[in-house]
């Protein structure tokens, strides 16, 4: 049975040729992933950086 894998599967198009179009789009997305959260991380620690600056700066112009 041609197209068949050890199980009852039958690919259209064939298994290697999905497999050929399939493995390097799953390779850019999770680089991109990555990327995306990435980027996440790095405004989630700039948020906290200013939060901390703008309590710092409260409490210094409450003591002035």
């Amino acid at each position: 049975m041609e197209g068949a894998t050890s199980g009852s599967y039958l690919y259209e198009p064939e298994e290697a040729e999905l497999l050929n179009a399939l493995v390097p789009k799953h390779f850019q997305v999770q680089a991109y992933r990555i990327l995306l959260e990435s980027a996440a991380a790095e405004h989630g620690a700039c948020v906290a950086a200013m939060d901390g600056a703008t309590r710092n700066a409260g409490q210094l112009i409450k003591k002035v």
